[in-house]
């Protein structure tokens, strides 16, 4: 059960995302349709990443995951005790077969308690992965809106710390969006609506991560 926190860095993979906006309210000059498509470019990885709702959600999982370790612990210490114990039995004593049945139904307990929890821990993951990936979709709508834009589309950075030519190679051929004028790039304003909304939400006291 021991482990180190894993990093929302699901979104990484993804190639583009682009969100098609709501029709523009009243005010919205009907010139800027008529003059095309706004389209703006938002970085989605460093969003999501360092949006403090996903930080919140990291240190939860930590948390709890440093708790069902700890609970592990105690588990494998109760049932190395009755090993011991076993041992120390003598092969004639009409307890011993008893203490083996103890010590096999204990590791079986231990055994399903441990699967149940890796699978919980993965539910309470993706629950809150989709959760986080909605309000960032939504903020980046609400940006995109107040700006007048009509199409959002994702663009990756490339890692340049790569030494590999494969990985390197499969992150180039893989973007989408090979430039995007900083005057287009909404980054910022999408991660200041969602820490925004986030807080007003409750901030990390909102997030729940376990039983």
């Amino acid at each position: 059960m021991k482990g180190g926190t894993n990093i929302l860095l699901v979104m990484a993979a993804m190639a583009v995302v682009s969100i098609a906006a709501a029709t523009m309210s009243g005010a919205q000059p009907r010139s800027n349709a008529a003059g095309g498509t706004r389209v703006a470019a938002v970085d989605l990885v460093k969003v999501f990443n360092d949006f403090e709702q996903t930080k919140a959600v990291n240190d939860a999982m930590k948390a709890y995951r440093d708790k069902v370790a700890q609970e592990a612990d105690q588990k494998m210490a109760e049932i190395k005790a009755e090993e011991d114990a076993l041992e120390k039995t003598d092969p004639a004593s009409p307890d011993r077969q008893a203490r083996i049945t103890k010590i096999k139904r204990m590791r079986l307990e231990y055994s399903v308690w441990e699967s149940l929890e890796k699978d919980f821990v993965s539910e309470q993951y993706v629950a809150w992965v989709k959760r986080t990936y909605q309000m960032v979709i939504d903020g980046i709508a609400e940006v995109a809106k107040k700006q007048g834009v009509q199409l959002v589309v994702t663009q990756e950075q490339v890692d340049t710390s790569v030494t590999k030519p494969e990985p390197l190679l499969q992150q180039i051929l893989n973007r989408k969006v090979v430039y995007a004028d900083n005057s287009v790039d909404i980054s910022a304003e999408v991660l200041a609506t969602l820490n925004a909304n986030f807080a007003k939400l409750g901030g990390p006291a909102s997030v729940h991560f376990g039983k």
